[in-house]
């Protein structure tokens, strides 16, 4: 018996120019169909601007506005009283005041106000 040459396996043309997945052929060699193309470009366009990436620092998720925007917080104490108070016994209201005072200077730094000697509010 003649010896058999081995036979170089057969390539599909579609393997070739990509591969095929779910009737679509993709590769180098794809046809592109204007219809498709418009429409994608529409989308493409509409989801653009919506897909900017959000810088981590532009990402303020306090949602306060900028210090220099938001208007001064008047408390209703003087810088007196606050000393006066902070040492009143727990069971004077006024040093319940003066605390809570404390925790709106904390709070809104830089931005406390005290209310002046002698003006009534």
């Amino acid at each position: 018996m003649p010896e058999q040459k081995e036979r170089e396996p057969v390539v599909e043309k579609s393997s070739v120019e990509g591969e095929k997945k779910g009737g679509i052929v993709e590769g180098k060699n794809k046809k592109r169909v204007p219809e498709i193309d418009s429409v994608v470009e529409k989308i493409e366009r509409k989801y653009s601007d919506k897909n900017q990436v959000v810088s981590d620092a532009s990402d303020d998720v306090s949602g306060s506005q900028p210090v220099s925007d938001q208007p001064a917080v008047t408390v209703p104490v003087t810088r007196d009283d606050v000393a006066v108070g902070s040492k009143m016994p727990v069971s004077s209201s006024f040093r319940w005041l003066v605390a809570w005072v404390v925790r709106q200077i904390k709070k809104f730094k830089g931005r406390v106000v005290f209310k002046k000697n002698g003006v009534k509010e």
